[in-house]
């Protein structure tokens, strides 16, 4: 199974070569680089629009291009492929993505196609044990990590022979779904006794596993291709803010959803996507060089998207400004593109706010919530709340609607009123921050026959297509 996916996201099909990337032909490309040496280079990704007399001559076409150093879907394809399955050439090559998968575990157990491998930190000690059958894995306060009769240090990897390791985590005296996970496993005790799990993954397969986790099933290959290429600009984001940290992205939906592989149609699509897009990324221009940005995105925007200002962002930063309109999403299914009403009694909001933001827990009854800062296209970015007593509190539009719950109130769009007692949230635009990309615009300009490279510079103004050497 694993050779065939690494062989998959790897190597471009047979014949591919020189027509890859046809839907990033009309896009606007630069070379550029990021802020420093530690950063993977980019390069431009550029598909000049063969003539009838280069038709003719494919390998004459080559020759010329290549002696005129245009990078084009090729001369790319070759220099992936020179780099020992990595995404781009030493010196310097990019290292796998770490992938926090639980810090909080008291037992996990794995098992695998054949034996795994267990090394200690430090690379000191090795040893293997059969991996057919499941192997818990447990904290040992004496010893540090046992795995099943095995004892070992309090920080290990587990290295499965046949690239791909099965895991299941205990939660709620409950054992949880089985995944299959590519590359290696971390997993560290902490001084609370539970486990940190971390997946070690090359990025491609990582990407393909997220889009297979992000997107809905039926969703267009163009909507397939540029939530790929979404998905690869936000992790390597991630990855160079955080090189330093234990790891660098979360599983759940507060980053990306990362669920491991499948091998369903869905699975197969998506690995499609991310071998047709492999290396390209979405960058800015930031001081006279093109810049990696976090690609954010949500699954329905309700009509206009949200400034990037709610998660930190610059509001110079033109690709995350929002007031991009979306007609697109309309097509988005049940209430997730208008919602509401949503009704609360004043204590449950009270209670429910101070759970997340301890300021609430001295307020009496709420007696008002209204918007205090909006952006320029009328979404809210922040709330005043007021209590009988005439304290105040003013509280970011997203952490508002994330303490009363992301899927009562499905985005920071909406009415507010009180009345008798009761919060009354009506009028609801949209599921989800609403910041960056629209997943339902994005298939909704699939289908209209936008090609990804659009449909990205549409949610993105100003932004590029660069790839990852």
């Amino acid at each position: 199974m694993w050779a065939c996916l690494s062989k998959e996201v790897n190597t471009p099909p047979p014949g591919r070569r020189w027509r890859a990337f046809p839907w990033l032909a009309d896009a606007r490309l630069h070379s550029g680089s990021l802020p420093n040496d530690h950063d993977p280079p980019l390069r431009p990704v550029n598909r000049p629009r063969p003539t009838r007399a280069n038709r003719a001559s494919v390998a004459a076409t080559r020759a010329v291009l290549c002696g005129l150093c245009v990078c084009c879907a090729v001369a790319c394809d070759r220099t992936h492929q020179q780099a020992d399955g990595s995404l781009m050439e030493t010196p310097g090559s990019l290292r796998p993505v770490r992938a926090r998968l639980t810090s909080d575990a008291k037992r996990v157990r794995v098992r695998a196609d054949g034996p795994i491998v267990i090394s200690e930190s430090g690379g000191e000690t090795e040893r293997g044990i059969t991996g057919n059958a499941w192997r818990v894995i447990e904290p040992d306060s004496r010893t540090g990590i046992n795995i099943g009769e095995v004892r070992s240090t309090d920080d290990i990897t587990l290295t499965a022979e046949s690239g791909v390791i099965e895991v299941s985590i205990m939660g709620q005296g409950e054992w949880g779904l089985p995944r299959r996970y590519p590359g290696r496993l971390r997993l560290v005790a902490n001084d609370a006794r539970h486990l940190t799990v971390i997946n070690y993954v090359d990025i491609e397969p990582y990407v393909a596993c997220v889009v297979a986790s992000e997107i809905w099933p039926d969703f267009h290959d163009e909507a397939y291709r540029a939530q790929a290429i979404v998905a690869r600009t936000y992790v390597l984001q991630q990855m160079r803010r955080r090189r330093n940290a234990e790891h660098d992205i979360r599983t759940g939906e507060s980053t990306q959803a990362y669920r491991g592989l499948r091998t369903d149609e869905v699975g197969r699509r998506a690995r499609a996507a991310a071998r047709y897009s492999r290396g390209v990324v979405c960058t800015t221009p930031v001081g006279g060089t093109d810049r990696l940005f976090t690609t954010y995105y949500s699954a329905v925007c309700g009509g206009v998207t949200q400034s990037g200002s709610v998660f930190g962002e610059s509001p110079e930063l033109k690709p995350l400004a929002g007031g991009v309109a979306c007609d697109y999403c309309r097509i988005a299914p049940g209430d997730t593109y208008r919602w509401g009403p949503v009704r609360l009694s004043t204590e449950d909001v009270r209670l429910r706010l101070a759970a997340r933001d301890p300021a609430f827990e001295r307020f009496s009854r709420i007696r008002s919530i209204a918007a205090s800062e909006r952006t320029a296209a009328g979404r809210a970015l922040a709330f005043r709340v007021e209590d009988s007593d005439g304290r105040s509190h003013v509280v970011p539009a997203e952490t508002l609607r994330l303490a009363i719950g992301a899927r009562v109130l499905k985005s920071s769009e909406f009415t507010v009123t009180i009345d008798a007692g009761e919060v009354r949230f009506a009028d609801g635009r949209g599921f989800g921050h609403g910041v960056g990309l629209c997943q339902w615009g994005m298939q909704g300009q699939a289908l209209a026959g936008k090609k990804a490279g659009e449909i990205l510079r549409h949610y993105y103004p100003g932004s590029k297509l660069s790839r990852v050497q």
